[in-house]
């Protein structure tokens, strides 16, 4: 028997960043955090229904985001 877990359209995934010994992130791991955040753009395995267009954003903010990875050294 086969099972399948499928995610509607629209649904919302929120989880938190903790940074190990109470790190504070600095401007370029922030800036590497953006571009992989931004890099990602397909999830699933490609069965049955495909892989499905996601958008993953830093806070929320798509705007932000792209600032973060567009900043410079």
């Amino acid at each position: 028997l086969r099972s399948s877990r499928v995610v509607l359209r629209g649904l919302y995934f929120d989880a938190p960043l903790e940074w190990l010994d109470s790190h504070v992130p600095g401007r370029d791991e922030l800036r590497v955090l953006a571009l992989c955040a931004l890099a990602t753009r397909h999830g699933g395995l490609m069965r049955n229904r495909g892989r499905g267009h996601i958008l993953v954003t830093l806070n929320g903010d798509l705007e932000m985001t792209r600032r973060l990875a567009e900043a410079k050294s």
